[in-house]
């Protein structure tokens, strides 16, 4: 018989645990600056769970914080301020008012404001009267002056009479001296203009005292405590009214009064005038050129005095000065020297001895190639007996004759130190060479001279036996502008958050400046901020409690979570150190780079001092 069997096995499908997914990328920033949030998230799909398999451990999203720079703040006006006191009471001034970039002020970066911070208008346009007409009275004794010069004295006294003077709109100050010879006494005043209009006498406009100080009746005087503003009473205005030569006066146009008896007093006051603008001089001629070859520079200035501003007017527009190219001609790239002296000649070239000649006596010429970079000619001429002298050409390459003039040389019997070098200034010793027609004559008749061109001599002395001569000259070289170098690199931030500052340096020799060459435009030195995010938490901790932990403390090797997941394994691996600082060997703590081979142990395993941070 057949026996038929069947399996009895247990078909349950085991059950299969979760595992993460990768994280998405992170989400845009939820601020441009200020502080942000951005989060990513993972599935748990990497398998799913299923068949009762258990669900991923840990958090499905992370976040951190982002664009935590402050914002930039646009400036903006304040208000304009009040407009300031005219320059001028007629004929035209000006007067401005400003404002401040403060409302707000310009940070983190935020543009400035626009515009200017101030602003102009004219103001007392009126034409200035070409004259005024001065009416003084006095007890006793009236003088006048107009800019400090005394103009009229007048004794008839006792309130008869009045003092009258025509004053000249240009004049600055009118002065009045009042002497009392007994009793009380005071002064009255009153201006018109040419058309008889009252102008500018006020009580108050004029200043007085019992004490005369130099100056006090020019204009400009500032004066000291004893000057006070004139003033009259009540009761002293009822009586001088009463004054039989005031009367033809208007009553408001009283200088002072005082009840001193016997005494003197004295007014001034500072008269208005236009003011005047700025006017530029011609220019000045042309300035030698800087050099002789391969370009200089040449200037020419003027003055801002034609006429000169004056009373609140404007300085001249524009520069007192301005340049142009010159002697743009290529220079040679060297220089031919001939040098013929009697007896011994020793020739220089930028202090350096080149050649001792001992021939003498007029028997040969020395000569000498000098490269178009030298600063400086020096000739010694030494004389073992009889009359002597030193005679110099210079040539170009292509033969022509070049700087050699008798005055563009400098000649001495007294050495100094430095003498043959570039940028000596001599002494009252150093003359320019010079040379008379009879020792020209004697020197055109010396064979070795023959050679030469005939005002080509330098210099010629008739000196006794063994004397010395010192000759030089400065060579005009090419001016050369300095240039920037490349930056170096950024230094390390000031600060590891909340905005530090980093720099770079270059220098002024790419090339650097010769020969009155212009140095280089603007600083050697740029900075930057830095690491400008808050310093504030970028990472949370994960026991539930709400602590904060700074970035920068992250992965340091110190706990500062409770439950220490600022520093765990799974985040430090993949955290990235940033600013100033660096991972150790084990890929799981930051250290600072300062602190690398500092023979002090940083990295919990040592690699801050050992070959693996290259000590």
């Amino acid at each position: 018989a057949v026996v038929s069997t069947q399996s009895t096995g247990n078909t349950k499908k085991c059950p299969i645990n979760g595992g993460w997914g990768a994280f998405s990328p992170w989400s845009s920033c939820s601020a441009d600056c200020g502080g942000g949030i951005q989060t990513r998230t993972r599935s748990c799909n990497n398998p799913a769970p299923a068949h009762g398999g258990s669900y991923c451990e840990g958090l499905a999203s992370e976040k951190q914080c982002c664009n935590t720079n402050e914002c930039p703040v646009d400036g903006g006006w304040s208000a304009y301020s009040a407009w300031s006191t005219c320059s001028a009471k007629c004929g035209g001034g000006k007067q401005t008012r400003t404002r401040s970039c403060n409302n707000p002020a310009p940070a983190h970066g935020g543009s400035n404001c626009e515009g200017s911070d101030s602003e102009s208008q004219s103001c007392n346009t009126d034409e200035c009267p070409s004259e005024y007409n001065l009416q003084i009275i006095c007890d006793d004794v009236t003088t006048i002056f107009v800019d400090g010069e005394e103009k009229i004295v007048d004794g008839t006294g006792n309130w008869k009479e009045m003092a009258a003077l025509k004053i000249p709109a240009s004049a600055s100050a009118i002065g009045i001296k009042c002497l009392n010879t007994g009793g009380a006494y005071g002064i009255m005043a009153q201006v018109n203009d040419e058309n008889g209009e009252e102008l500018f006498v006020t009580d108050s406009s004029w200043q007085c005292s019992n004490q005369a100080q130099d100056g006090w009746s020019a204009g400009g005087f500032s004066g000291g405590a004893s000057w006070k503003p004139a003033a009259v009473t009540e009761n002293q205005r009822d009586y001088v009214q009463d004054t039989g030569a005031w009367k033809g006066m208007s009553p408001n146009r009283k200088v002072i009064w005082t009840d001193n008896a016997a005494g003197t007093v004295y007014c001034r006051k500072d008269l208005p005038k236009s003011a005047v603008d700025g006017g530029w001089s011609a220019f000045s001629s042309w300035s030698s050129c800087s050099a002789d070859c391969g370009g200089g520079t040449q200037t020419r200035t003027r003055s801002c005095n034609n006429p000169a501003p004056v009373h609140g007017g404007s300085v001249c527009d524009g520069s007192d000065s301005e340049s142009q190219s010159c002697n743009t001609d290529e220079c040679p790239s060297e220089y031919n020297l001939q040098i013929i002296c009697d007896d011994v000649t020793t020739i220089f070239v930028d202090g350096e001895e080149k050649i001792v000649d001992g021939t003498g006596n007029w028997k040969e010429m020395a000569a000498l190639k000098i490269p178009a970079s030298a600063s400086a000619i020096g000739i010694k001429c030494l004389n073992t007996g009889g009359a002597y002298g030193i005679m110099a050409q210079v040539n170009d390459e292509n033969g022509e004759e070049l700087f050699v003039t008798d005055s563009s040389w400098q000649c001495s019997n007294q050495a100094q130190d430095g003498w043959s070098a570039g940028g000596f200034s001599g002494g009252a010793s150093w003359k320019p060479a010079a040379i008379t027609e009879k020792q020209g004559a004697y020197l055109k008749d010396i064979k070795a001279w023959e050679g030469m061109s005939p005002n080509r001599k330098v210099i010629w002395t008739d000196s006794g036996a063994d004397k010395t001569v010192y000759c030089r000259k400065d060579l005009k070289n090419k001016a050369v502008d300095g240039g920037w170098s490349a930056f170096s690199s950024w230094s390390l931030c000031s600060a590891d958050c909340g905005g530090g500052t980093k720099t770079r340096t270059r220098s002024c020799n790419n090339p650097a400046p010769a020969h009155g060459g212009s140095v280089c435009e603007g600083s050697d030195l740029e900075s930057q901020t830095c690491n400008t995010m808050k310093c504030k938490k970028c990472w949370d901790c994960t026991n539930g409690e709400d602590l904060c932990v700074f970035w920068f403390r992250t992965c340091d090797g110190v706990d500062d979570c409770v439950d220490g997941s600022d520093e765990t394994e799974e985040l430090c691996a993949d955290f990235t150190c940033r600013g100033t600082r660096t991972k150790c060997e084990d890929g799981l703590q930051c250290v600072r780079k300062k602190n690398l081979c500092d023979g002090e142990k940083d990295c919990k395993d040592g690699s801050d001092e050992t070959a693996f941070s290259g000590c």
